[in-house]
């Protein structure tokens, strides 16, 4: 098992993210997972961000707050295939936009990241309501919690916005929100998928697998009516994609 812990401290104007001001990280912890066929998992806490069996190009998309992350050139494939698990805590209280800066300071340091940002006209998806409503209601915010698993999701006080991208990452296609539906909700999405991405679940432009022994049942776009009352809309959406520049392996 590899383990890299990094104790560090920011100090005033030591670095500038996004016009952010970072609290002081109490650690951080890159592992490399060791279960890399298990769930995906994304979950803050008041002063705690939890990233779990991810890519580094999953780890930057989450950090940097964009539903697409591609290689500014051809570039390791380690990117999209070796996961991690990464803990963030802070010294104090901190809100959901402080730890991903501070996520993406650790990236930018331990991994020697440096990328830009494109905007770009892509097919994709829009998340809308279906005829009838939302099946789910909103719930008193508290911790979020997004969990994907080929087939299944869960979601504990999560946006309609941040299913939009759990959509986008198990879809490898840019979902939008468009339900206008505020607040969090907690949620159970359960479907038969007909095609396996190899790799990362954001990696581009790969042939999938079609795996035809699988047992037939509700396809992603059914399961979302059926059990949540949302459905997918086809349309062009512009969005803001970031190149990865560069990116470094962990030393030991």
């Amino acid at each position: 098992m590899k383990l890299w812990t990094v104790f560090i401290a920011i100090h005033a104007g030591a670095t500038a993210i996004a016009q952010v001001s970072l609290p002081n990280f109490e650690s951080a912890t890159i592992m490399a997972s060791q279960q890399p066929d298990a769930r995906s998992r994304y979950a803050t806490d008041p002063k705690k961000l939890t990233l779990q069996n991810q890519t580094l190009k999953d780890c930057v998309r989450i950090a940097y707050g964009v539903k697409v992350v591609r290689l500014a050139a051809e570039g390791p494939k380690w990117i999209e295939t070796q996961r991690f698990d990464i803990e963030v805590d802070a010294a104090s209280v901190a809100e959901d936009r402080e730890l991903k800066a501070m996520l993406r300071a650790l990236l930018e340091e331990r991994f020697k990241l440096t990328v830009h940002r494109e905007t770009k006209v892509l097919p994709g998806y829009a998340l809308v309501a279906a005829k009838g409503g939302l099946k789910v209601r909103a719930v008193e915010p508290g911790p979020s919690r997004m969990s994907t698993s080929r087939g299944s999701m869960t979601g504990e006080n999560a946006s309609m916005a941040n299913f939009a991208q759990a959509l986008s990452d198990v879809m490898n296609t840019p979902v939008t929100d468009s339900t206008g539906a505020p607040g969090v909700f907690n949620f159970a999405l359960e479907w038969t998928p007909d095609l396996v991405q190899p790799g990362s679940l954001t990696a581009d432009e790969q042939e999938p697998t079609v795996l035809p022994d699988m047992p037939r049942g509700p396809s992603l776009f059914g399961a979302l009516q059926d059990q949540l009352g949302l459905k997918l809309m086809g349309r062009k959406v512009t969005l803001e994609v970031l190149l990865i520049d560069q990116a470094e392996r962990l030393r030991d």
